[in-house]
């Protein structure tokens, strides 16, 4: 009678105050997943955030923190928002079934248990959860080349953009064009052109050096590279690396033959900054490409970031939240996050100003079929805000969260502009300030 496949890979924390019932549900489940367990709301909050399961069976009724109040704390956290949790319950009362789902609950477990019914409510939510990673992971490739693509780039980016804002690091971006491709492609036709890009892909794969490196198609013969924690000497050796690489490369035809290519590489690298979005940086990386092309091809230049020096950040003034004016912003508020740390709460504020730009970006190119990805990209808005204390921003961020997740285009579309500005203008003052205390 029982189909269900054991998938050890998929992970469930069951939270239930009764040791009887945590024992019931371990021992219904525990063939067919990983269980962690947690008998109270602090410690289940803890647990998610540690092992940040695939699902997570939460009991409505217990002592300090009922389930609502764990659900509403586990939607509030980057980490644990995406988790779906089925609710478990002994009331028979549809109001607060009612109350779970409005809240996001993806399902109902009833007591007393009935195995067969626990593992197939169960397994349905994990076959979701396992098709629409798949569905990602393959949005994220090329599927001529088979490595990552522009879209999953531009994630990476935005992520560790943020990271090296935090931590005051350098990051490198690498542009690779193709030399001549049109030629090439109308000589030997688009089947070859389509084997050589394939080729220069591994080729600049195999040429990065770290685990942290990040490579993807940019687009037509265009490569892009991300250097985490890497400064312009860094940036300027792998990319002549990859020059030559692709320049040595052997191409072979269909007739036996071999043929080669050349590629031109552009490189920047920056220590972000309040003067300097993403967007800029992506600009600035293609004109030393622009350069490296008028310069005769296959070659590389580095963008003159005025040699890359970049603001001495041990030279900041000493600086109270109650000093911090930037309208929308409770910098008190947003500051105690950090324990009053003022060094760690501006480089959340760089950070915040760094990455509001991919986010309006995407905001601006939201369309009825995308609303998943975009309550993504407005939930992260959602949590930037709270960390800088913009709670207006972040009600508004939250109420176009549960449109989006909804369904509810015609809301989306009334109220998305409207976040746009009021982003955009927050982000406006935030540099507006950033400048002048960098400069003070």
């Amino acid at each position: 009678m029982e189909s269900i496949e054991k998938d050890m890979n998929n992970t469930l924390l069951i939270v239930d105050d009764d040791k009887i019932n945590l024992t019931a549900l371990s021992h219904i489940l525990r063939k067919e997943y990983t269980i962690h367990e947690a008998s109270d709301g602090e410690s289940a909050l803890r647990a998610a955030q540690e092992y940040v399961p695939d699902l997570i069976l939460l009991d409505i009724l217990m002592p300090g923190m009922d389930g609502y109040q764990v659900f509403s704390a586990l939607q509030n956290s980057d980490i644990t928002a995406h988790i779906p949790v089925i609710f478990i319950t002994g009331l028979d009362n549809p109001h607060a079934e009612q109350k779970g789902l409005e809240l996001g609950a993806v399902d109902y477990i009833h007591k007393p248990f009935v195995d067969i019914l626990v593992k197939l409510r169960v397994r349905n939510q994990i076959q979701i959860i396992n098709q629409m990673r798949t569905i990602e992971q393959l949005s994220m490739i090329d599927q001529l080349t088979n490595i990552p693509n522009r879209r999953h780039f531009d994630n990476t980016m935005e992520s560790e953009w943020g990271r090296a804002a935090r931590e005051h690091l350098p990051i490198c971006f690498l542009l690779i064009d193709v030399d001549h491709f049109k030629a090439y492609n109308d000589a030997f036709g688009h089947q070859q052109g389509d084997r050589a890009l394939c080729q220069i892909a591994r080729v600049i794969i195999q040429t990065l050096k770290r685990a942290t490196d990040f490579a993807a198609r940019w687009g037509g013969e265009e490569f892009a590279v991300l250097l985490p924690n890497t400064d312009a000497g860094g940036g300027l050796e792998i990319g002549e690396q990859m020059r030559k690489n692709i320049e040595e490369m052997e191409i072979l035809l269909e007739d036996g033959s071999v043929t080669k290519l050349t590629a031109s590489v552009g490189v920047n690298a920056h220590k972000p900054a309040p003067s300097c979005s993403v967007g800029k940086f992506f600009s600035q990386t293609d004109k030393a490409l622009y350069e490296a092309k008028n310069a005769g091809r296959n070659r590389v230049r580095l963008y003159p970031n005025e040699a890359n020096d970049w603001a001495d950040d041990d030279e900041m003034p000493d600086i109270d939240a109650s000093d911090i004016r930037i309208p929308g912003v409770d910098a008190e508020a947003g500051a105690s996050l950090y324990s009053g740390e003022m060094d760690i709460y501006i480089a959340v504020l760089r950070s915040f100003a760094a990455n509001i730009p991919i986010a309006a970006g995407k905001m601006r190119n939201v369309s009825e079929g995308s609303l998943k990805e975009y309550a993504t990209t407005v939930h992260g808005l959602k949590g930037s805000c709270a960390s800088i204390g913009a709670e207006g921003l972040r009600k508004k961020a939250f109420e176009l969260e549960l449109k989006s997740k909804d369904g509810d285009w015609p809301g989306v579309l009334a109220l998305n502009d409207a976040l746009i500005h009021d982003t955009e203008t927050l982000l406006a003052h935030i540099n507006a300030w950033l400048d002048e205390f960098i400069t003070s």
